[in-house]
């Protein structure tokens, strides 16, 4: 039976990204990088920041989970194309929109 690790509660905790975790090579993952590297790169430059290193830190990590969760909505919906097609429509009465008669 595996022995189990004793929890340790820590103020604050540093999570390191190995080289290794650049090496990945699925579908979306040249587009997810490049949405996430646009959010990064406009977050710095709005703070006149130009760095090769980021460490990214919170107050609570609720509030990093809102952080990278805020990514992943904004990524999702990133994708969606509007297209306005009420001109096919116009000829219908059923869509016809009241007067405004003030």
């Amino acid at each position: 039976m595996p022995r189990k690790s004793k929890i340790i509660k820590k103020d604050k905790v540093i999570l390191t990204f190995e080289d290794e975790s650049q090496i990945r090579y699925t579908p979306d993952t040249y587009r997810t990088y490049d949405f996430v590297e646009k959010m990064m790169e406009n977050i710095l430059r709005k703070k006149s920041v130009k760095t090769d290193c980021i460490y990214i830190g919170s107050k609570s990590k609720v509030d990093l989970y809102m952080f990278i969760s805020g990514l992943i909505e904004i990524y999702h919906y990133s994708n969606i194309d509007i297209i306005d097609d009420t001109f096919l429509y116009e000829c219908d009465p059923d869509f016809d929109l009241p007067e405004d008669n003030h």
